[in-house]
C-alpha cells in the first residue's frame, strides 16, 4: 500500500510539473513589518537540488529598526517557499536595502545598499548558494570623498574580452558628489573583484536607475552597456537620461555611444527600466519605460524605443482624454515571446501601478505592440485589493521556455491580508494572460489609452570621474525564516 501511495504521489507531482498554465499570487513577510520585492525577479533554472521556481529580492523593515535584505525562493506553484531569508550585509545594526538579483552558476548574486545609520550608503554584491547560504559578500564604499554611493540595478553580462569576461557583474546607480547626484557605473568579475567604476557628471543631477547589455546580431569582444535614469537640466526640468557606454571602461565614445536626455520643457520625465529587443526586425534596439508628468495629463506611463542615441518611437499611456485625472507609472518591461504573437512580430509586457484621482494604487500589467508602443487589445490588468491599499509591481520576468506565456510579477502590497496589522508584504504573482486565472487571483480589467509622441532628444558631453573605491569582504549574518500567506483568502 505504501509503495502504491508513493507511486501515486510521484505520478501526481509529475502531472502537476507538466502543466505550465498555472496562475497564482502570494504575499510573503511576517506580521507588523514592511516587506517588498524590488528589481529583477528571476526564474530559477540552475538549482537542481532545490528545484525550479522563482527568486525575488527586496527589503525587510521592522519600522526603520535594522532593515535587512529579504530574499524569497518560491517553487513553480508558489505557496510555501523553498526558503526565505533576511541578510544583514555588514553587521547587526546596519541598514540594508535589497535592490536586484541575478542567477549565476551555483546560486545567485544580489545587489544591496548598506550603511551604518548616519553614515554614507555604499553598494554591496553578495553571492548566495542555491540553499541560501552566503559564499561571499563585497562592499564598495566611496573612499575618496566619503559620500553616498547607491546601486539601483544589476546585470550579469553575456560578453567580455579579457580582462572583462562573460559572467561579469555590472551595476548602475548614482554617486552624491557633495552637491549633486552623478550617474554611476561599475563592473566586477564573477567573484565581485572590481574591474572599473566611473561617474558621469554634467554639472546638475544625473542618476542611473536601470542597466542592460547591448547585444547586436554579432558581438566581438565586450558589448556596450546601456543605462537609463533621470537628469535635471539647467532650467530645472526633470528629463529621462539614457546612455550607451563602452563595456570595457564605462567611457563614452563615438556613435552609437552617447549620453543624452529625452523629454519636453515644463514636464517631468524619468526612466525606470530598459531592455534589449531580440525580435529580428528590432535587433540592436532597446525599449525604455518610465513616467511622464505634466499638468495636462498628470502621471502617465512613458515608453520609448530605438537606440538611446536615436529614438524611433515614443508614446505615453494613461487615462483617456477628458476622463477624470488618474496616475499611471511604468516600472519595468520585458520583450514577450512564447505563444504570444503581436503586430510586426513584437510584444512588450509592462508593469507598474495605477490610481484613480485621489485613490490608492493597484499593481498593473499591460502588453503593448513593439512597433508603435501602444496598448494591445484588452491586455491590461489590475492586481491587488482594489480598495484603500497600495499595490505596486516593480519588476517582471518571462518564464523559461518550458512555461510559455507565463510571467512572474513582483512588488509590494499594503493590503492587510492577514488581519494582523501587517502594513506591507512582498507581493508575487504568476500570471498567464492566455489562461483564465483560477481563484483566488484578484484581477480586474484595465484599459488605458496610448498617445504617440515626438519629443526631442539632446546630446551631452559629461565629465568623467573615477571615484576611488575600497574593496572589503564581509560575512552575512542573522538569517531569519518568515511566514507566508495566501493572497485574497
Amino acid at each position: 500500500m505504501r509503495r502504491l501511495q508513493a507511486l501515486l504521489a510521484v505520478a501526481i507531482l509529475a502531472l502537476l510539473a507538466a502543466v505550465p498554465a498555472f496562475a497564482w499570487e502570494w504575499v510573503y513577510g511576517p506580521p507588523n513589518t514592511w516587506d517588498q520585492a524590488f528589481r529583477r525577479v528571476t526564474p530559477v533554472v540552475n538549482c537542481p537540488t532545490e528545484g525550479p521556481g522563482y527568486i525575488a529580492v527586496g527589503t525587510f523593515d521592522q519600522f526603520g529598526v535594522n532593515p535587512e535584505v529579504y530574499v524569497v525562493y518560491t517553487p513553480l506553484a508558489g505557496g510555501p517557499p523553498v526558503w526565505e531569508m533576511t541578510y544583514d550585509v555588514q553587521a547587526q545594526g546596519f541598514e540594508d536595502e535589497g535592490i536586484a538579483i541575478v542567477e549565476v552558476p551555483g546560486g545567485f548574486v544580489f545587489l544591496s545598499n548598506t550603511r551604518k545609520p548616519g553614515t554614507p550608503w555604499m553598494p554591496a554584491l553578495t553571492f548566495i548558494k542555491c540553499s541560501g547560504g552566503v559564499a561571499w559578500s563585497q562592499v564598495y564604499p566611496d573612499a575618496l570623498a566619503g559620500q553616498d554611493l547607491r546601486g539601483r540595478d544589476l546585470i550579469r553580462t553575456a560578453t567580455g574580452a579579457f580582462p572583462m569576461a562573460p559572467g561579469d557583474l555590472a551595476v548602475a546607480g548614482w554617486w552624491f558628489n557633495g552637491a549633486n547626484d552623478d550617474a554611476f557605473l561599475m563592473r566586477t568579475n564573477a567573484a565581485g573583484g572590481l574591474l572599473w567604476n566611473i561617474v558621469h557628471d554634467t554639472g546638475t543631477n544625473e542618476a542611473f536607475h536601470a542597466l542592460t547589455e547591448a547585444l547586436p546580431a554579432a558581438v566581438v569582444g565586450t558589448a556596450d552597456l546601456v543605462a537609463v535614469g533621470r537628469y535635471t537640466n539647467f532650467n530645472g526640468d526633470l528629463q529621462g537620461l539614457a546612455a550607451r557606454v563602452n563595456g570595457n571602461n564605462g567611457a563614452i565614445g563615438p556613435l552609437p555611444q552617447c549620453f543624452a536626455h529625452h523629454g519636453i520643457a515644463n514636464s517631468r520625465e524619468i526612466y525606470n527600466s530598459v531592455t534589449p529587443l531580440r525580435a529580428q526586425q528590432y535587433l540592436g534596439q532597446f525599449a525604455m519605460i518610465g513616467t511622464t508628468s505634466n499638468q495636462a495629463w498628470g502621471d502617465d506611463v512613458w515608453l520609448t524605443r530605438g537606440n538611446p542615441c536615436a529614438l524611433a518611437v515614443q508614446s505615453r499611456i494613461g487615462n483617456p482624454a477628458g476622463a477624470a485625472p488618474s496616475s499611471e507609472h511604468g516600472n519595468d518591461l520585458r520583450e514577450i515571446f512564447g505563444p504570444v504573437i503581436g503586430p510586426n512580430g513584437g510584444v512588450l509586457g509592462l508593469v507598474g501601478d495605477y490610481a484613480p484621482a485621489g485613490g490608492a494604487y493597484d499593481a498593473t500589467y499591460l502588453q503593448v505592440a513593439t512597433f508603435n508602443l501602444l496598448p494591445l487589445g484588452a491586455t491590461g490588468r489590475l492586481f491587488g485589493d482594489h480598495a484603500g491599499a497600495n499595490d505596486i509591481f516593480y519588476s517582471l520576468a518571462e518564464d523559461p521556455a518550458g512555461f510559455p506565456g507565463g510571467r512572474i510579477l513582483a512588488g509590494l502590497t499594503e493590503a492587510n491580508w492577514e488581519w494582523l496589522g501587517d502594513p506591507r508584504d512582498m507581493y508575487l504573482v504568476h500570471y498567464n494572460p492566455l489562461v483564465a486565472p483560477p481563484p483566488p487571483i484578484c484581477e480586474i480589467n484595465w484599459s488605458p489609452v496610448g498617445v504617440p509622441l515626438n519629443w526631442p532628444q539632446t546630446f551631452m558631453q559629461p565629465q568623467r570621474r573615477f571615484p576611488a573605491k575600497e574593496f572589503a569582504v564581509h560575512t552575512l549574518e542573522w538569517p531569519q525564516w518568515n511566514p507566508y500567506d495566501l493572497h485574497c483568502p
